[in-house]
């Protein structure tokens, strides 16, 4: 199995360069020594965490717990779109939305279950539904089991993303929806502002803290 330095290492000989700078972040268990061994590779190594000083001011009240995940995709959208009042939403294990002000302000944001865990719940805390996918139809009304499961799910995860961001809107009427993770959503057909899609927001974040 390829290990994250042995990917680094290859991506250079792909490309034809060496690595000034290398940025990284983790949500999870890290394995002992990894920073030291990213330096091998790049002669500087930053690791973002939520008391990195980054261009961002955090209004976090525990910036400590602030997921790195997080901060970089907000960094990323920013950085796409620098000065406006952003709303991120990332859609993975769970969905995260944060909202960014004028560019500047990290304000905070939400942490809800994934799609995935949603699915898993229903079947794991009930007798008789069952375990299903995501991937598949999602009617207004569900005419099965399935797909009654599957509209509760991502219908209900589509209004929760575009109550926020119409609540948002009342107070930041410029208010743009950048999305990042796995799912579409269909979020166009819900949100009352525009919406943008960066499947590498995160990836991006940590790239413009090189730059600085």
């Amino acid at each position: 199995m390829r290990t994250l330095e042995d990917a680094i290492a290859a991506l250079a000989q792909r490309i034809g360069t060496t690595w000034n700078g290398l940025a990284w972040c983790s949500t999870g268990k890290t394995a002992d020594g990894l920073a030291e061994r990213l330096q091998r590779h790049a002669p500087h190594v930053l690791r973002l965490t939520g008391l990195t000083p980054t261009p961002l001011r955090v209004d976090y009240a525990t910036p400590h717990t602030l997921g790195a995940d997080r901060l970089a995709a907000a960094l990323g959208a920013v950085a796409l779109q620098p000065g406006g009042d952003l709303l991120v939403v990332d859609v993975g294990t769970c969905v995260t939305c944060d909202f960014i002000e004028g560019g500047q302000r990290f304000a905070g944001g939400n942490i809800s279950p994934g799609i995935q865990m949603r699915l898993r719940a229903l079947h794991d805390y009930t007798e008789a539904l069952p375990l299903i996918e995501a991937d598949g139809r999602w009617p207004l009304l569900g005419s099965d089991t399935e797909t009654a499961i599957r509209a509760g799910v991502l219908l209900g995860l589509q209004a929760e993303i575009a109550t926020l961001a119409q609540r948002l809107t009342k107070t930041h009427p410029n208010l743009q929806v950048w999305l990042a993770g796995g799912e579409s959503l269909r979020l166009h057909e819900a949100l009352p502002c525009p919406l943008h899609t960066g499947p590498h927001l995160v990836a991006r974040g940590l790239n413009s803290l090189l730059a600085i």
